[in-house]
């Protein structure tokens, strides 16, 4: 399991911007992209539509979807293309990593953000940096890495929240916020199957089920997913599930969430499974600070915490996705990079890719009415927008 809360309490960590870092990491990206990712070649479209933004000095918020670890990374190349460095929310644990990153992200303009609750300090520093206007703020909706090119899951309610309250500021000084939606696409370029073979051997090695090399590619890779799954299975249902594997992943998804969620809330509104974790993990992080380390209440915390874990695992594979009338070689690469990172929480770079950043048209942004409806219809339209750059993209590679 991903260390993504660590141990001990969660403390903000403002960003400390400067152009002397920020240029000298400017000339380590692509090796970065490189070497941990195997993305070998960026590309932007679009970019102008971001370009005129600056020139009008607006306040920018560019929401990307969240496909992909190198994202950040893409996110970054975006700002220096159009020569003003981005800021950047990030998740707590990439902070609590080492001293030497936490020093070189927060130099770049990253600051840290708690996933549970309401963190009021990284909501003030990202709507400071929108109002400032002086760099984009770049925040992911999905909020976290989904591991799926072609499927957008729901938004979260914090880029609203944030882009509302800094336009409502904006507007009292006469200036306007807008958001730019964009869509980040990986292609591998060469061999998947001579890519993704030795992964699958060693996968299939460490749950002690060899693959048949004879198979198709795809019948290999459901074959492992079916054995990842039937082992889940077996740990929290006492035996293996039969049938096609999306049923099987819904129905494990409900068993562990029903283990879990009457110890921590009384009355779950949410009915999707990722905002039912976040609440219940919410509440677990609330009590999991108070506990003395080591006792048996807080060790029963972090198995609770595992298992939400393994929630959000299984809600990462998207329905459809491996149909043999719509599987791509893409899709295929996913899917096996998604099993080595789940069984060994990194998933080892398969160069050469290359990523195109759709840049979407600019999304004015109104402030809070007095009483924000539900669902929010602004939310509403940056998903829309976000689902055209995705066809685009599949459209125009």
């Amino acid at each position: 399991m991903q260390n993504l809360i660590p141990e001990h309490p969660y403390h903000f960590v403002p960003p400390r911007f400067s152009r002397f870092w920020t240029w000298l990491v400017s000339f380590r990206l692509p090796a970065m992209l490189r070497n941990r990712f195997g993305v070998t070649e960026v590309e932007f479209l679009g970019l102008e539509r971001l370009a005129d933004s600056l020139a009008e000095g607006h306040g920018i918020l560019v929401a990307p979807n969240h496909s992909h670890p190198a994202d950040p990374f893409i996110a970054a190349g975006l700002g220096l293309r159009v020569g003003r460095p981005v800021h950047l929310m990030a998740t707590r644990h990439i902070f609590e990593e080492s001293a030497l990153q936490r020093f070189l992200l927060t130099r770049v303009g990253n600051f840290s953000v708690s996933r549970e609750g309401t963190d009021f300090r990284a909501i003030r520093c990202a709507e400071n940096i929108i109002v400032e206007a002086r760099h984009p703020l770049v925040m992911f909706p999905e909020g976290i890495v989904t591991r799926s090119n072609d499927r957008l899951i729901p938004f979260q309610r914090g880029v609203s929240l944030i882009a509302r309250r800094a336009a409502a500021r904006r507007a009292r000084e006469g200036g306007r916020v807008v958001v730019h939606p964009m869509f980040i696409r990986y292609t591998h370029q060469g061999n998947v199957e001579a890519a993704v073979e030795p992964v699958l051997a060693d996968l299939g090695k460490r749950i002690g089920r060899p693959i048949e090399n004879a198979l198709p590619l795809r019948e290999r890779i459901l074959n492992l997913g079916e054995a990842l799954l039937a082992d889940k299975e077996r740990e929290y249902c006492g035996e293996p599930g039969t049938g096609p594997l999306i049923p099987r992943i819904e129905r494990l998804i409900e068993v562990v969430l029903a283990q879990v969620e009457p110890r921590w809330v009384r009355h779950m509104r949410a009915r999707d499974a990722m905002a039912r974790v976040r609440i219940i993990r919410s509440a677990i992080v609330g009590h999991l600070y108070r506990t003395a380390p080591g006792s048996p209440e807080r060790q029963a915390m972090w198995r609770d915490i595992e298992h939400l874990y393994l929630v959000q695992l299984l809600y990462c594979y998207p329905p459809g996705y491996l149909e043999e009338s719509c599987v791509t070689n893409d899709r295929l690469l996913e899917i096996v990079e998604h099993f080595e990172e789940d069984l060994t929480d990194v998933s080892r770079p398969h160069p050469p890719m290359r990523a195109v950043g759709w840049v979407g048209e600019a999304l004015p942004v109104e402030p809070f009415p007095r009483r924000p409806p539900r669902p929010d219809p602004w939310t509403s339209e940056l998903k829309t927008r976000m689902e055209s750059l995705r066809v685009a993209s599949l459209k125009n590679p």
